[in-house]
């Protein structure tokens, strides 16, 4: 598909270029046409000036100087026509290269013998009477020849840089396009992943359903399986919200309007207490090493979302009568917190890949957890939302240690605590 893609870009690019390329050539051939022009006018006028002075008018007579003087200044002169006309325009006299003895009161381009001649002309006054007509006229074979040759070379230029385009084309096509590919391969995995976790309950709940159909089912037997239904559908729909909780961070990561100058110390101190039950029903023992005061900016809810999952990943994957040792301190203007539990740890394999969404280790970090995988994608979210940062240290068999760092603010006037549930 992206190479079909691809091929259609640099297509139309090097048409649109091709389009551009013409009429730019056919704009600047105008131009250069012009130009010429303008060059040949320029040196009609100085010939027309240098002669009017060598006129005699002797005896009501209009009469031109012989060509071998009058033409001596520059060789181009040399093949100039130079005619004398009367004041009702007569022609009288013509000198140098033989040209058309038509009076022209204006500039203009005049054909002879297959080759055009460039024509103007001048009045020749005498106290303000007007005695006659000076008119020079210079061929314009150069001013063709130069034309042809630029045609000629853009003629044969054209090829090379239509294939030159094609190349470049393609290249920077692929270029561009590579962007596109990575999120459409990004996209597609996690439509295969979400489905597949998507897949997952709903196989059991439909395969739950289908017993109940069943005549005679006992009574004990329909509230297990609908028990086995309600678990099923909470755990689609903690996979659906995760979802799109980490659409709406990704879409938002940028949006900072809605960040308010929270107590961090509070929000840590909140999410702890709110985990206590699930540290005891674990067998897990917590303990607080600091918790400085500090302030972030940011949006709590977030923040909290953040932190209930480090806490839960902490909890999940450690091991039964295990620790986790929480701190909090105010370090080179950052809050820095640190999660580390005595679980069972992440493979160095395994712990590039953490962040990636639906993403979960094999082995000891197994898919039994009930974990949708999103977690500790929407955990980076939260934080690059926030300007942060995020490190994750971990051992086989010796735990995890998670260092979260964000940009600390100073503390605001008449600060209020987040109240704590006790």
């Amino acid at each position: 598909m992206f190479k079909n893609l691809r091929l259609r870009l640099t297509i139309w690019f090097v048409c649109l270029s091709a389009v551009a390329h013409i009429t730019t050539t056919i704009l600047t051939g105008v131009l250069f046409h012009n130009q010429l022009t303008a060059a040949i006018d320029s040196e009609l006028a100085e010939l027309v000036a240098e002669h009017l002075q060598n006129i005699d008018y002797t005896d009501g007579h209009l009469s031109l100087p012989t060509a071998t003087r009058s033409f001596s200044a520059k060789p181009i002169k040399l093949l100039a026509s130079i005619q004398l006309f009367d004041a009702n325009g007569n022609f009288v006299q013509e000198t140098g290269a033989p040209g058309v003895t038509t009076m022209y009161p204006r500039a203009t381009e005049v054909p002879l013998h297959g080759h055009d001649l460039r024509s103007l002309s001048r009045r020749i006054l005498d106290h303000g009477q007007l005695l006659g007509y000076l008119q020079v006229q210079l061929p314009t074979d150069a001013r063709e020849r130069a034309e042809s040759d630029r045609l000629l070379m853009l003629v044969i230029t054209f090829p090379v840089l239509i294939a030159l385009l094609f190349i470049c084309g393609y290249y920077f096509t692929a270029v561009a396009i590579k962007p596109i590919e990575e999120t459409f391969s990004i996209l597609r995995e996690f439509m295969i992943n979400a489905g597949h976790e998507l897949n997952t309950p709903l196989s059991i709940a439909q395969a739950a359903l289908d017993n109940l159909d069943r005549k005679g089912a006992k009574q004990a037997d329909v509230l297990k399986k609908v028990s086995v239904i309600k678990l099923s559908l909470t755990r689609m729909r903690n996979l659906v919200d995760d979802m799109l909780l980490l659409a709406k961070l990704e879409s938002d990561k940028a949006t900072t309007r809605t960040f308010k100058v929270l107590p961090f110390h509070d929000l840590v101190r909140e999410t702890l207490e709110h985990i206590h039950p699930l540290l005891e029903e674990h067998g897990i023992e917590l303990s607080i090493e600091s918790t400085d005061n500090v302030f972030v900016r940011g949006n709590m809810f977030q923040l909290q979302q953040m932190l209930t999952n480090l806490l839960q990943n902490a909890i999940t994957y450690n091991k039964q009568g295990g620790t986790i040792k929480v701190s909090l301190k105010s370090t080179d203007q950052n809050a820095q917190l640190t999660i580390a539990d005595t679980g069972l740890g992440i493979s160095e394999q395994d712990l590039q890949r953490i962040f990636d969404k639906f993403f979960r280790a094999e082995s000891s970090r197994s898919k039994a957890s009930g974990g949708s995988g999103l977690g500790l994608a929407i955990v980076k979210n939260v934080v690059e939302a926030h300007r942060g940062s995020i490190k994750v240290d971990s051992e086989l068999n010796i735990g995890t240690t998670v260092v979260v760092s964000l940009p600390a603010v100073a503390q605001p006037a008449n600060t209020h605590t987040i109240p704590t549930n006790s």
